[in-house]
């Protein structure tokens, strides 16, 4: 489920609507009404969103791996120039290019998560990267946000960190969706179906 606002939704006659000032079609006088159904206000908004960022940095990123490896070690998260100002440079790169949402994978199977959960040491509270206190989620929602833009967030179910056949597991795996929702409105949340 997404939670979050829906944008403006209704084209205007300046031919501007949606989140993040993203181009739709402007009303033109003595068109046709619509054919029911018709899409809600936050379909709408969704629809003109257009394109959608995927955003996948972890720990793939520095082994070299497609996605990550579970026996990598936190140390090797260790970025050199990753703050807010690079972080809001993605952002207003991606903005410019004419995106209007961003997905950040917030953790991919392997288990690493790129806040520091408080259901996990698989994160990068245990990374040199800012003397694990450094979090990648707030850096990326806070200038999502302050940009406009629509925030998307992945959360793997599949975690080989913490399998999905412990006992607990759906208590875990809910506590780190209500971690990654607190970092303010989300327009979309995905999690796909491997393995889980």
């Amino acid at each position: 489920t997404a939670s979050g606002g829906s944008g403006s939704g209704g084209a205007t006659g300046s031919g501007t609507g949606g989140a993040g000032g993203i181009l739709s079609c402007p009303s033109l006088p003595g068109a046709p009404t619509g054919t029911p159904p018709l899409p809600s206000a936050a379909q709408l908004s969704y629809q003109r969103t257009e394109m959608t960022a995927f955003i996948h940095y972890s720990l793939a990123t520095y082994d070299g791996s497609e996605q990550g490896n579970p026996s990598d070690s936190p140390s090797i998260f260790n970025p050199t120039k990753l703050d807010a100002t690079s972080v809001g440079q993605w952002v207003s790169s991606l903005q410019a290019a004419g995106f209007g949402q961003a997905m950040l994978v917030t953790k991919h199977s392997v288990g690493f998560t790129l806040w520091p959960s408080k259901y996990t040491d698989y994160s990068v509270k245990s990374s040199p990267w800012m003397s694990g206190k450094g979090d990648v989620v707030q850096l990326f929602t806070d200038a999502m946000h302050t940009s406009g833009m629509r925030v998307a967030l992945y959360l793997s179910p599949w975690d080989q960190k913490y399998p999905s056949s412990k006992s607990d597991y759906i208590t875990y795996f809910k506590n780190q969706i209500t971690e990654i929702l607190s970092y303010g409105p989300a327009y979309e949340i995905e999690f796909d179906g491997a393995q889980s």
